[in-house]
């Protein structure tokens, strides 16, 4: 397809501790079918080589800063930010060939603000199960539940001019998930969120190596996001919780059973000052 000027993406990629990662994350993107007009690496506060790996890459613009905190890292990169759609990723995100494609075409051809892709999961065998209940839940939300705005932070994509009008309502919370927040923001200024589930990507399943406790703050995030805002989803958000909860253990034993496939399984990269990523 001939993109539209007027729909370039910019990438912001918040990093912290992220050496084992990066590579993937940035070759993924250099490998695009169509290149992305940047790449922008939010360097926060990390103390290993992620800064000099990232740097090796000539279409990298590399910034910092100093707040800890992925919200902060994100907010920095989108203030810097050319492209009127502004891409989000992790670091362990590894997006498909044709995702700055699939990404223009959707924002082309439909009325959306801002959009959420689907996921899949990598670094152990059988992941197709993890990534099929994944792709469930978010289609069942998505039909059922229209209402419910989220965001997922390792795939996700918002028109800039949306992004201007909300980023100063946004909460700072460390112990919400900044994607959600930003979803919700965005929905109570009536701008539209889809799902489009031909926005692919990968990511790590490094969660589910976390501690208890870790995966526990982690998941209980969702839930306290839509209670701050009193929205009707906390409910449904809490039971949701509990199931993936209860799923933990029997998969924390699968995985470990199962020899992990490349790209290699690396531990959670937890932000210092909250039990968030």
């Amino acid at each position: 397809m001939s993109a539209s000027k007027n729909f370039n993406i910019s990438v912001v990629i918040p990093v912290y501790n992220e050496a084992e990662n990066i590579n993937a994350c940035l070759d993924a993107l250099a490998n695009q079918e169509f290149p992305v007009n940047e790449v922008i690496v939010v360097n926060n506060n990390s103390s290993d080589n992620s800064c000099s790996l990232a740097a090796k890459y000539d279409f990298v613009k590399l910034i910092h800063e100093t707040r800890q905190g992925v919200g902060y890292a994100r907010d920095k990169g989108f203030s810097v930010a050319n492209g009127y759609l502004l891409a989000r990723i992790d670091a362990d995100t590894i997006v498909s060939p044709d995702w700055s494609i699939r990404i223009q075409e959707t924002f082309m051809k439909n009325d959306f603000d801002a959009i959420t892709g689907a996921v899949s999961y990598y670094g152990f065998r059988f992941n197709w199960l993890a990534s099929g209940f994944d792709l469930i839940v978010r289609k069942f939300t998505n039909f059922f539940m229209p209402g419910m705005p989220f965001l997922l932070g390792s795939n996700m994509v918002v028109n800039k001019s949306a992004w201007i009008d909300v980023q100063k309502m946004l909460c700072r919370s460390k112990q919400i998930h900044e994607d959600i927040d930003l979803a919700v923001h965005l929905d109570n200024q009536g701008y539209k969120i889809g799902f489009i589930g031909s926005v692919k990507a990968m990511i790590s399943s490094r969660r589910y190596h976390s501690k208890a406790k870790d995966l526990y703050g982690y998941t209980m995030a969702l839930p306290r996001t839509y209670l701050l805002h009193d929205s009707i989803y906390f409910i449904p958000c809490l039971m949701l919780v509990f199931g993936c909860l209860g799923l933990y253990l029997p998969i924390r034993k699968l995985l470990r059973l199962l020899s992990p496939v490349e790209p290699a399984i690396t531990e959670t990269r937890v932000d210092p000052t909250t039990n968030i990523v």
